[in-house]
């Protein structure tokens, strides 16, 4: 996928887009499905991060989407990158992406030979979550900067990684003591709440437990200044996660007061969830039930499945939203997605579908694509049944997006340029971001966020009607 970049003006949505790659396609007789990545949105969720956690540096999690343009666009704009095996480091090396100490091998159960190679390449922050990962590491080097990560439990999440890794406090004490005796120092506190948690108070009550331990680290000599909140940030609305990101902040201000520490995250998915689109093709559409008491019961067939592209549906239990990429909604209807594969688990959709009766009794083989949206892709490294292989494009903008803020007396408002700016900046396209009018989160962002942001990413100008503007380029 390295040099399938469509550049654009800007005016190119990622729908747009991907009718014109199955035009495409279709004018040469291809059948493969194919992926659609907006790098544009991608770059618009990192500086959304920035904006609502400035103190937070965010460590991309490789292992949600590898592609290399993703790993390019982040790096660009002053991602780090968490890693989790060989092949994660190696391409990040490749392209000359982030520097050793730009890495964190997150992963606490390694092969001796990946400790190895990352230490040889500079990558030196690890995590550990028991007594036997801390001895391995000790018998390759003694220069690691070892994270421990800790088990936090409690509430729900939709992925819970807790339940394979993390040590408790007994455990988490023992490793501190056993790092003291074998002359190995450990230097931050992490730990993971999960996918799809969607309140704070497991952030709060993990942040509050990972200051006792590096109070106790700290006392028996481990030079403990890293926290590392992890990831399971789900997308969400601009002011919900300026909510979310105001809250986390307050709680590090509170939870580690009078202490200098850094902080990181590893997010994933809140970074190219949104970004991320699959067009298969329909191979075919069978009439499963016909009576007079319940509705016609179709079942559609895909050249993708959970088994490829849509592995979420399989692995984490949500559900696909997909409509036709050339007709128009026109109702639902009853009808099971199915993959390519003869998996009986291969099901995508269970009963329900955006594809309208019209356009089923139309249907022909020529019909094209199937267009989704894909919250996130966690690949399974399986070949069942020789699956198509899946293309995929980015699209990105070419000329600089101009971000505008305006600050009134009454807060954050989104307001359109005025005369002088327009003329000013008019070969710039404009985006503008909503603040909501919560007035803690207006306090905050005059205080950390937006100050903090636009002071070294753009320029800041008075206008004449507005008491100020933050001017920053994408």
């Amino acid at each position: 996928m390295t040099d399938n970049i469509y550049r654009h003006d800007g005016t190119l949505s990622a729908i747009e887009f991907a009718r014109k790659v199955a035009e495409d396609y279709d004018a040469r007789d291809i059948c493969e499905p194919f992926a659609i990545i907006d790098l544009d949105v991608v770059k618009r969720q990192l500086d959304l991060w920035n904006i609502a956690l400035p103190s937070v540096k965010p460590f991309y999690a490789v292992k949600c989407n590898p592609d290399l343009n993703i790993l390019r666009a982040l790096s660009a704009n002053g991602a780090c990158f968490d890693c989790a095996s060989v092949t994660e480091i190696k391409q990040i090396f490749l392209d000359n992406l982030a520097k050793g100490n730009e890495i964190i091998l997150a992963h606490p159960i390694k092969s001796r030979q990946c400790i190895e190679y990352a230490i040889e390449n500079g990558v030196t922050m690890m995590t550990i979550d028991s007594v036997e990962e801390l001895r391995k590491i000790a018998g390759v080097t003694k220069k690691a900067k070892l994270i421990l990560r800790i088990k936090v439990t409690g509430f729900d999440a939709l992925v819970d990684l807790n339940k394979k890794f993390g040590a408790d406090d007994v455990t988490s004490k023992l490793i501190f003591h056993e790092a003291k005796k074998i002359g190995v120092k450990i230097y931050g506190i992490s730990f993971h709440i999960g996918s799809g948690v969607v309140n704070c108070r497991p952030v709060a009550l993990s942040l509050a437990n990972a200051r006792k331990l590096l109070d106790y680290g700290r006392m028996l000599g481990h030079p403990v200044d890293i926290i590392d909140i992890g990831g399971g940030f789900v997308p969400t609305s601009n002011t919900e996660f300026l909510k979310i990101g105001h809250f986390i902040e307050n709680t590090l201000s509170t939870c580690f007061e009078g202490v200098a520490v850094s902080v990181i995250a590893e997010p994933g998915r809140f970074l190219v969830t949104n970004a991320q689109y699959v067009a298969t093709r329909v191979s075919q559409v069978v009439l499963k039930s016909i009576s007079e008491d319940i509705p016609e019961s179709y079942s559609i067939y895909l050249n993708d499945g959970v088994y490829g592209s849509f592995n979420f549906v399989l692995t984490e239990k949500r559900k696909a939203t997909g409509y036709p990429l050339f007709n128009e909604r026109e109702g639902h209807m009853r009808a099971d997605i199915w993959g390519p594969t003869c998996c009986s688990f291969d099901i995508i959709e269970v009963k329900f579908s955006h594809f309208s009766p019209i356009f089923f009794k139309t249907y022909s083989t020529q019909n094209p694509s199937y267009l989704q949206n894909l919250k996130s892709i966690f690949r399974l490294i399986v070949a069942f049944q020789h699956l198509e292989k899946v293309t995929g494009y980015c699209i990105l903008t070419v000329e600089p997006i101009l971000y505008v803020c305006l600050l009134t007396s009454t807060g954050f408002t989104l307001q359109m340029c005025s005369t002088s700016l327009q003329q000013r900046f008019g070969r710039y396209r404009t985006r503008f971001w909503d603040m909501g009018n919560d007035n803690s989160i207006i306090t905050h962002a005059k205080k950390k966020l937006f100050l903090s942001l636009f002071s070294y990413k753009g320029s800041l100008m008075q206008c004449p009607k507005e008491d100020l503007c933050l001017l920053a380029h994408a």
